[in-house]
């Protein structure tokens, strides 16, 4: 397994929340490239990992995707009642929504 990534700091300072400018210590987006060994075939694959703390148009905001040969599913915080899934059957393929309810 191995891992190579691309950090970008951005924002070199941000507010304090009372007034004042302090130095900011995270990295604001990240790539990770990943090669990984499946357990159940132990064949290697690639996964790459992207966070954007600073993505035009998204704030407060984050989602995953995942791609597989057999499926494929999206979940966004901008969206977070709808779960998006992709079932593949033969040749076809289709993407599917769920508006999930709120739970508790």
């Amino acid at each position: 397994m191995s891992v190579y990534t691309d950090l970008q700091k951005i924002a070199e300072t941000r507010p304090d929340g009372k007034g004042n400018t302090v130095p900011c210590k995270t990295w604001d987006n990240a790539v990770l490239t990943c090669r990984s060994i499946d357990p159940a075939t132990e064949k290697e694959f690639s996964m790459v990992v992207e966070t954007k703390r600073m993505a035009p148009g998204a704030t407060n905001n984050w989602f995953i995707e995942v791609y597989g040969t057999e499926g494929s599913a999206k979940f966004s915080t901008h969206n977070p009642k709808a779960f998006d899934f992709l079932t593949v059957s033969g040749k076809e393929q289709g993407w599917t929504r769920i508006d999930v309810g709120q739970c508790c």
